[in-house]
């Protein structure tokens, strides 16, 4: 069978894409999956794996001197070498190596807009490096807004909504915890994200200092908290202050073979964020057919439809959100009904395909002589 490349037309030269990210690690979270995502759609468009240029910080959340230099001198040393014809960085954060490149070396370059950093206060450099893209993308129509509100000046923002990647061959995985997954309480409800010292928007504090008013209407419930990061043991030891028990389980990273049958048996999800610029894992429990809680004030709105695939809550009120999480575990045919809907919301809009369809046509028509659109719908 050919290659996307090999039907492409021999009379028109490929572009050659490069893709700029922190990392593609798949323990790394919604950034790096971003960049997987991004990878894998420039694979499609041009044909060819894209030229990587990676960032790697041995310690999340902190580049070393040493680290920013090696990323500075192969990102300029691949376009010295005309590896690529036009970049996508995936984070304002490394886009700035840009206007350090010779402009006689420099290629067009897209940056990836996710969220606080492209809405928040911008320092000169993250500024001068939006304001320098051939295209800025937005990873939700909300963080688009955001963006365009603040900082108007920085050029046109086009929204491109995220979707997941293809389904993975559970042959690939390998094999799932059978002994967490037959540990999984019916009344199960799961958060998934990082808990970070610096950013604790994600949500893990408003579930606990709701949890004893979720116990007291379901008093079989636990709350599964999947993910790693610097503020885990201070999350660990306020669930403990707070005499929760067995009822809050730490799981850690858990590897795709566990975490797919894990969000087919869980009740819900929850992840009641207070700054959420799309949220991936939203798509994720959609997919697998869970009803989804998130918060009313971010993006968890472009996806989570309230009362059809889930519930959008104020985080800050633990009366409401104990409210809809027990409404759910308690009414199981809604909870079922709101699953099969947002499956459907996910096939309809948030597939592999249909992100392909969305940012393809804004990079063709930004860089051109990019390969026809091939991928199966």
């Amino acid at each position: 069978m050919k290659t996307p490349g090999e039907r492409m037309s021999t009379t028109t030269k490929r572009s050659r894409a490069g893709l700029a990210t922190i990392t593609l690690s798949d323990s790394a979270g919604g950034i790096a999956y971003v960049a997987r995502l991004m990878r894998l759609a420039l694979l499609q468009l041009t044909g060819a794996d894209p030229w990587l240029v990676e960032l790697t910080p041995t310690k999340f959340g902190r580049v070393s001197i040493g680290e920013r230099a090696a990323f500075f001198m192969r990102l300029m040393a691949g376009q010295a070498a005309r590896r690529a014809d036009w970049l996508i960085f995936h984070h304002v954060g490394v886009a700035r190596a840009q206007a350090l490149v010779p402009w006689v070396l420099r290629r067009p370059y897209a940056v990836i807009m996710h969220d606080v950093e492209a809405w928040g206060p911008l320092t000169p450099a993250r500024k001068l490096a939006f304001q320098k893209a051939a295209v800025r993308i937005a990873v939700s129509q909300y963080t688009q807004r955001q963006v365009s509100k603040v900082h108007p000046d920085i050029g046109i923002v086009l929204s491109c909504p995220l979707g997941l990647l293809p389904d993975a061959d559970p042959a690939e995985l390998g094999s799932p915890n059978l002994e967490l997954l037959t540990s999984i309480r019916p009344s199960s409800v799961l958060i998934i994200g990082r808990m970070s010292a610096i950013s604790k928007h994600k949500g893990h504090d408003k579930l606990l200092a709701c949890w004893h008013r979720v116990l007291s209407k379901v008093p079989d419930a636990e709350l599964l908290v999947v993910g790693t990061g610097d503020d885990r043991a201070r999350l660990q030891s306020v669930a403990i202050g707070a005499g929760l028990g067995s009822s809050v389980r730490f799981l850690g990273f858990i590897p795709e073979a566990t975490l797919q049958p894990l969000l087919r048996r869980v009740a819900l999800f929850a992840m009641p964020s207070a700054r959420e610029g799309f949220g991936l894992v939203y798509l994720e429990a959609m997919r697998a057919g869970l009803a989804c809680i998130a918060g009313q004030n971010d993006a968890a709105g472009d996806t989570v439809v309230n009362g059809l695939t889930g519930l959008l809550v104020d985080p800050n009120d633990p009366d409401a959100l104990a409210g809809a999480i027990t409404g759910l575990l308690l009414d199981i045919e809604r909870r079922k009904l709101m699953g099969e809907a947002g499956r459907h919301q996910y096939q309809e809009h948030y597939t592999f395909a249909r992100f392909y369809d969305r940012i393809a046509p804004i990079l063709a028509s930004t860089f051109g002589n990019c390969q026809k659109p091939v991928f199966p719908g």
